[in-house]
């Protein structure tokens, strides 16, 4: 009897065990060393060294990651993959290193050549300096990744 008391103790505290698998995996920004330079957009196949400064990169939860010529490219890659725990991340226009988007500002419509799209959109992690690039390279707006996310799904939806 006491046998059948300490396996049923035992199957319990297994079963109520936290799943620590995926709590323990470090998954750092991706950056841009790990950029080649025949390396091609995963939507376009454009070169993604040379349009670094529109560049955006998909996470997956596994810690892959995607890399595009754009936030266009991107949203595209995102509808079609439908990813769920995916995170993404865009150029900083001034470090030029990835930043998770959700800190970032989107300068639109600027004077600066435009990737996938007719209207420009270039990303800063710091809005003192977007609002000063918008200043200087006559953009139209200042955008949160949410807002331009949803006008980069309506250009692709108009093409």
């Amino acid at each position: 009897m006491k046998k059948i008391i300490l396996l049923i103790v035992l199957v319990a505290l297994v079963a109520c065990q936290e799943d620590t698998s995926k709590k323990n995996v470090v998954i750092e920004n991706p950056s841009t060393k790990a950029i080649t330079k025949k390396m091609g957009c995963e939507n376009c196949r454009m070169n993604i060294e040379h349009f670094i400064q529109t560049g955006h990169a998909i996470q997956t939860e596994d810690g892959n990651n995607h890399y595009y010529c754009s936030i266009n490219c991107c949203t595209k890659a995102w509808n079609r993959n439908n990813y769920s725990d995916a995170s993404v991340f865009a150029i900083d226009y001034k470090s030029g290193e990835y930043t998770p988007v959700d800190s970032v500002y989107y300068v639109i419509g600027s004077i600066l050549p435009a990737v996938m799209t007719k209207v420009s959109k270039y990303a800063f992690k710091d809005s003192a300096l977007a609002a000063k690039f918008m200043i200087k390279q006559n953009g139209k707006t200042i955008l949160g990744y949410k807002e331009t996310f949803k006008m980069c799904e309506d250009e692709l939806a108009r093409r």
